[in-house]
């Protein structure tokens, strides 16, 4: 039994209450399996987005760089002559060097991945390797650096301690404050545990990407500090929206 129309209803809504009762049981059923064979289709349409872009995913991660702080294994062990931008030095080649007296470090760095590398910003040291790089705001981060790796190819990289501005900085997150410094003269000594933090991206900049490692002091070599890795940690996260290269 069909209800009338509303009294006074608009003549739209008249004419669909007068459809709605001349609709037989069968257009009924046929109009229920169109709504169902909809739903089906905006179900599968939507797999099949979701499996697309986890296969775009994996595809970029694939395609991603990874630098490893070290060097290949042929040159481990090496005592070298490295020329930078700011001087030559003569240190072992798979050694993070650190010069106090000049505040730098001579880096040695691998693409151990399948796409180019470039650096971003400086070096920095960071309390915690774990989880304070997802955490780092963007002053902890910096703009496009220098430095390009290729796939495969491997670097010493000069970083020299910056003269102006703050050094160093914090950031509250999840019950804890996480500190970062740029501050290389006091890397191991009153900056502990001696983590070194590196930014970089891919080719297509789709992603922040870094390496952290822990260090421990491996001896010295003309009046400079040498370090050995101990652990690395690798990660990725979505650009601060507020960061601009």
């Amino acid at each position: 039994m069909y209800l009338p129309a509303p009294h006074g209803a608009p003549p739209v809504v008249t004419e669909f209450w007068r459809r709605c009762k001349e609709t037989t049981p069968a257009e009924l059923i046929a109009l229920a399996f169109t709504l169902a064979s909809l739903g089906l289709a905006l179900v599968a349409y939507l797999t099949a987005t979701n499996a697309s872009s986890d296969q775009a995913r994996f595809q970029q991660e694939q395609s991603a760089p990874v630098l490893t702080l070290g060097t290949p294994e042929a040159e481990r062990g090496k005592i070298v002559t490295v020329t930078t931008d700011f001087a030559s030095v003569v240190k072992r080649a798979d050694r993070l060097l650190l010069d106090r007296k000049a505040k730098r470090f001579v880096v040695p760095i691998r693409n151990a991945g399948a796409g180019i590398a470039l650096t971003v910003g400086l070096p920095i040291w960071v309390d915690d390797c774990d989880r304070a790089p997802a955490a780092l705001p963007p002053a902890a981060i910096g703009h496009l650096g220098t430095y390009l790796i290729v796939s495969g190819g491997s670097d010493q990289l000069g970083y020299l301690q910056p003269k102006k501005g703050r050094l160093g900085g914090s950031v509250r997150t999840h019950g804890r404050v996480y500190r970062y410094s740029w501050h290389y003269e006091g890397f191991g000594a009153s900056l502990r545990p001696p983590n070194l933090l590196i930014w970089y991206t891919d080719g297509a900049r789709s992603r922040l990407r870094w390496s952290c490692v822990t260090y421990v002091q491996a001896g010295q070599r003309d009046g400079n500090v040498e370090w050995a890795p101990v652990r690395q940690v690798y990660g990725s996260r979505d650009w601060p929206p507020q960061l601009h290269l």
